[in-house]
Order: C-alpha cells, then structure tokens, then sequence
C-alpha cells in the first residue's frame, strides 16, 4: 500500500494501492478533504436540503456539532470510491464519489444516474422494507463545497448470503420464499 497526501487535519493520509491511486487520481485531486468532516457533521445535526423536507440546510455553531474524521482506508470499484467517516461517538457513515466526478467528465447523464440512485436507496428506505442504507445527502454536481458529486450514506454492513435458501434476506423471507412471491404484489407495497 502506498500513501498519498501529507497527514494534516485537512488531508488525510489514505493508504490506497497504487493501482488505485492512478485510476482515482483526477477525482481524488478535487475532493476538498478539508470540508468533507465539517460537511457530515452538519448534515447530522441539520440535514441537508436533499432529505429535508424544507429543502433547506441551516448551520449550527461549532460547539454542536459532533467532529468526524476520514478512515485511512478508502474501498473502491470499477466506478467508485467510498470512503468512511467516523464521528467521535463512534458513528460511522459512508462518502461515495465517482470515478468521473470532475467538472470537465461528469455529464448531465452521469447527474441523472447519481440523482436516480440517491432516491431510489430513499424510496427503498421509507416504501419498503428492503435493507438499504439511508441516504443523508447528495450533491449531483462536483461544483459544490466538497468539489466532487456525491452520495453521504449510513456504514451499510455487508453480510454475505447463500443461494441455497437457508440465508434470511429480504423482507425477513429466504431465498427460496422471495423467489416464489409474486412481484405483482411489490408495486402495490410501495404505494402505501
């Protein structure tokens, strides 16, 4: 593993492979690290004007906010690199950014996909009852504070499930159970 970025409260040390930092290195350039904490703690005290239902995001003083740090070890895949954030209360969030997340690559489609995920995990969240994590906020836009479009998540806790049926997975049901119900039934749930 290899590092990038001298340790300061601004820019985290993040131990990365190297084959990762060349496939991130433009995205990873335009991440402001110095707001991402100060952001995430005031979206969990304040909210953000994606999930508020004002549509607007106030401010507290520093006094109430509950600092965060990044975690050293960023994951990534194809596409995105996820990043974990801790607060001091030991709560821990995710902060997904894009591959192509910079103002020169990330087009009105790109936009469109961020945006569609980020609501579609929200109208899993309160429509259904499969297990997603909840979305605190999003910007489509990297011409924003953090510099990159995003998506701030809750820590989701992967667990791995069989296909033999026996796991117990969506809705409480097996495999074997979610396999058979009707998927007419899901649009009639979601509309509740």
């Amino acid at each position: 593993m290899a590092t990038i970025f001298d340790a300061t409260p601004e820019q985290p040390i993040l131990q990365l492979s190297r084959e990762t930092q060349e496939k991130f290195a433009t995205v990873l350039g335009n991440i402001d690290f110095s707001a991402v904490c100060s952001f995430a703690s005031n979206v969990r005290m304040c909210g953000h004007h994606c999930t508020n239902k004002t549509g607007s995001q106030a401010t507290h003083s520093s006094e109430t906010l509950v600092p965060c740090k990044i975690l050293p070890t960023p994951m990534n895949g194809t596409y995105n690199i996820v990043f974990e954030l801790e607060f001091s209360d030991g709560v821990r969030w995710m902060f997904k950014v894009p591959i192509d997340g910079t103002v020169d690559d990330f087009k009105a489609l790109n936009r469109k996909a961020l945006t569609s995920e980020a609501r579609t995990m929200q109208m899993l969240k309160t429509k259904t009852e499969i297990p997603v994590p909840a979305v605190y906020a999003f910007d489509a836009s990297p011409r924003n504070d953090l510099g990159v479009p995003f998506i701030m998540m809750r820590r989701w806790q992967v667990s791995h499930y069989g296909w033999d049926g026996t796991a117990s997975i969506w809705l409480g049901q097996t495999w074997n159970d979610f396999a058979h119900e009707s998927f007419k039934e899901l649009p009639r749930r979601w509309s509740s």
